[in-house]
């Protein structure tokens, strides 16, 4: 029991202290005790702060071990897939879907990106918002530029990864990252639709077909992304995934070709003002 060896070892120290005094007449008076203090002072100096200075600079040294431990995962697009999918062939190819070309990328892009500064997933999210805000306002909107349009959808569905990536290499993953993000995602969402549909419109008519084409399909794609941020915030498994969450999760599999080719077809349809 702990309560009866803690007992008796307080007797026996005090016992020990008792029988002390006795002893002490026999031996040196001044010089034991001087010699005696001394070691239990250094002995009680130099273990003490040797180990604190260890402890201290541990902790820093093994920040770098996410990074060592990383290992790119096969196929890529099993980074955003949920727990218990397994992907199909068709899944699994780098070409038939578009979403291992996007985290392949992102995985090759992420250490450069981090070597030049951009070295935490927010501010690789910053430098999306900034992609973003020229795809919409300058390529699409002002320039008319659909191939460069087209082009930094691509790079921006990219980078959309890249910082899922930098936070799961370096082990930088946090609560406001994951909002930013996904506050960032909407922000473009919104931008990006609404921008379509007001182009799509004034060129084509407010009640014509190209805007009601438009409309159908961006309300479907608004329902998938929001049904895959509701599935990755309460970390649903796959097999409780619903019809809406399995919209969602293959969407977002397809985006970059479900970009290229809604620009692609409204370019040709002429539905698009002339650039």
């Amino acid at each position: 029991m702990p309560a009866t060896r803690s007992r008796s070892t307080s007797r026996g120290r005090s016992s020990a202290n008792k029988a002390a005094p006795k002893k002490s007449p026999a031996k040196s008076p001044s010089s034991s005790r001087s010699k005696s203090k001394t070691p239990t002072k250094k002995a009680a100096k130099s273990p003490s702060k040797t180990p604190t200075k260890k402890a201290a600079k541990s902790p820093a040294t093994k920040k770098a071990a996410p990074c060592a431990k990383y290992k790119p995962k096969s196929p890529p697009i099993l980074n955003c897939t949920p727990d218990g999918y397994t992907p199909t062939p068709l899944i699994s190819n780098m070409i038939l879907c578009p979403g291992n070309l996007d985290y392949f990328f992102a995985d090759l892009i992420v250490p450069p990106m981090y070597a030049i500064g951009l070295n935490t997933p927010n501010k690789i999210t910053i430098f999306n918002c900034v992609v973003r805000v020229y795809l919409v306002v300058g390529a699409l909107y002002t320039d008319r530029n659909y191939a460069l349009a087209t082009s930094l959808l691509f790079i921006q569905q990219i980078l959309d990864c890249a910082d899922g990536q930098c936070a799961r290499r370096y082990g930088l993953g946090s609560e406001f990252g994951a909002w930013l993000d996904h506050i960032t995602d909407e922000i473009f969402g919104y931008m990006y639709a609404g921008t379509f549909i007001y182009m799509i419109g004034t060129h084509n008519g407010w009640y014509s077909v190209p805007l009601y084409i438009i409309c159908v399909v961006l309300a479907i794609m608004g329902l998938g992304g929001k049904s895959t941020f509701e599935a990755k915030d309460t970390y649903i498994k796959f097999k409780d995934y619903k019809w809406n969450h399995v919209l969602g999760m293959y969407q977002e599999f397809y985006m970059s070709y479900i970009y290229i080719v809604i620009m692609g077809l409204f370019t040709l349809k002429g539905w698009l003002p002339d650039p």
